[in-house]
Formats: C-alpha cells, sequence, structure tokens
C-alpha cells in the first residue's frame, strides 16, 4: 500500500501510527503486509517500526512472522495468537518466492478428512524452509521438488486465497510422505474419508504425474482394500498396461517376500496388519 503524502505525514505524527497504517490497510481490502512496506510508506526508520510493532504485539494485536510478514490479529483471535494460518499463508510463502500449497493432513480436512488431529499445519514448498512459528502454531513444511508438476486449488478465504493441494494430489502425497502423515496404519482412515472427495479420471491423471509409480499401486490397494474398487478401476487399467515390480505397501529397504501375503492385482506385497477407524 502507498500512501499519498499528506496520509503519510498525518501517520508519522500520530502516536498510533502503526495502527493507523494498519487500519487504512485493511480499510483498503488489504491483510497481511511486509515490514519494509509500512517502513516505506510511514517514511520512519527500521528501529521505530520495530519499537511500535513490539508495543503492539505485546498487546496481541499483531503478529510478526520471519522473514518480515506482519499479520494483524483481529479481536476474537487474540486468545489464539494468531489468525487462521489461511489468511496469510500466500503472503509468507511469496516473500519467500517458493512454490507452495497447502497438504498432507492439512489438506485433507479440507476435502473431508474432518477427524484428523493435526499437531502442525502442513504446507508442501518447492524451496527447503525452515518451521515458522506462528502464533501459538506451527507451520511444518515439507520440501517437495516437483511441486510445480502438480495441479492445485485456488482456494478463497476472507482474506484473499491459498493454494491447496487437490483431493487426488493429497491422497498420493500422503502415502509419499507417509511419516509426516500419521504412517499407514493412520493413512486406510484419511482415505477412507477423502474418498468421497476423491474423481477415477483425476486419480488417474496425477499417477501419470507421479514419478513414483509403486504409490499409484499402493493406492489403488489401499482404495481397494477400504472398498471403493469402482473408484481406482480406471487406475487399474493403466497399470495393466505397465510391466510392474512387486512393492511393499510399506516401503521397507529390505524384506522378504515370502513372509507376507501379496497382492497380484496391484503387485503390492503385504507387509503391514491394515484398519480403519471409521
Amino acid at each position: 500500500m502507498v500512501l499519498m503524502g499528506r496520509e503519510a505525514e498525518a501517520l508519522q505524527h500520530s502516536s498510533n501510527w502503526l495502527q493507523d497504517y494498519i487500519d487504512e490497510h485493511l480499510a483498503r481490502g488489504g491483510f497481511a503486509f511486509h515490514a519494509d512496506d509500512a517502513i516505506k510508506a510511514c517514511k520512519v526508520s527500521p528501529i521505530a517500526f520495530k519499537r511500535a510493532a513490539d508495543r503492539l504485539q505485546t498487546k496481541h494485536k499483531l503478529l510478526r512472522v520471519q522473514p518480515g510478514i506482519v499479520v494483524p490479529i483481529p479481536p476474537e483471535y487474540r486468545d489464539r495468537g494468531a489468525p487462521p494460518i489461511v489468511w496469510f499463508i500466500d503472503a509468507i510463502m511469496r516473500s519467500r518466492k517458493t512454490d507452495y500449497c497447502v497438504g498432507l493432513l492439512s489438506a485433507a480436512t479440507f476435502h473431508g478428512a474432518t477427524h484428523q488431529a493435526v499437531q502442525t499445519f502442513q504446507v508442501l514448498t518447492a524451496n527447503r524452509i525452515k518451521p515458522i512459528k506462528a502464533g501459538n502454531e506451527i507451520i511444518s513444511t515439507i520440501h517437495k521438488s516437483d511441486l510445480s508438476k502438480f495441479p492445485y486449488q485456488q482456494a478463497q478465504t476472507d482474506t484473499g486465497y491459498f493454494r491447496l493441494s487437490t483431493p487426488e494430489v493429497t491422497a498420493f502425497d500422503i502415502l509419499k510422505f507417509h511419516k509426516q502423515s500419521g504412517g499407514y496404519l493412520h493413512i486406510p482412515t484419511v482415505l477412507k474419508e477423502l474418498s468421497e472427495s476423491l474423481n477415477a479420471k483425476k486419480i488417474v491423471q496425477v499417477s501419470e504425474i507421479e514419478p513414483d509409480i509403486s504409490n499409484s499401486q499402493r493406492l489403488g490397494y489401499l482404495l481397494s482394500w477400504l472398498g471403493f474398487e469402482k473408484l481406482v478401476e480406471p487406475l487399474k487399467n493403466r497399470l495393466e498396461q505397465q510391466s510392474l515390480r512387486m512393492v511393499p505397501l510399506v516401503p521397507v529397504r529390505n524384506f522378504q517376500k515370502s513372509d507376507f501375503k501379496t497382492d497380484e492385482t496391484w503387485r503390492v506385497v503385504i507387509n503391514e496388519e491394515l484398519e480403519s477407524d471409521i
């Protein structure tokens, strides 16, 4: 936001100049902003900005998230220490200059897997980024180098938009990043809740992008095991045209195939007992 000369001068001479700037920013339809923008618009020094921001943060009126992102906190969210992360995750990732999408269990909750207890807010990023503290919550970043190849949804919030992993990409990703998704004892429950949002044709489309064909085999087996054979029928038809090797359901480096049952349709070795909580 760029302020005109008189506006900037008025804010400079106000003891509450930063709050005034935030109010003006919100009135114009903005929300999260970069500290440098406020410093430039109000013609103050970085030290003056820090002191003013410290005062407002002590009063739980704003949250500073590295690198330099300032998030206003509406009164109804001050006990939580931050508004919903989806309100400002796009601003954070744009400042980091990285592709991203809300993914894994966090994405699954948006697509119907509402019974999942997500401990952190999970975001897939094309660049490696350390976890980010946002008020009382942690933004957990998971590096996915080929993220830009996969489709995502543009989800709307009260303050703008954020990138959300599609249901089909989410289904593949919770297998790819199974440790961050609660493990294979938990994944069938997530997939069962996610199933109503899945599209058979789009599952095939994502499988064509997914570089590891074993994840297509695993997803096909799990959805079939859960009783969604029709949902994975097109995927099965595609895989039948491939030369598939036997893969373990739960990825491990060394295992004895003879120790476990196998599923010949999906060419999967069942090296983990499964159950669904719902």
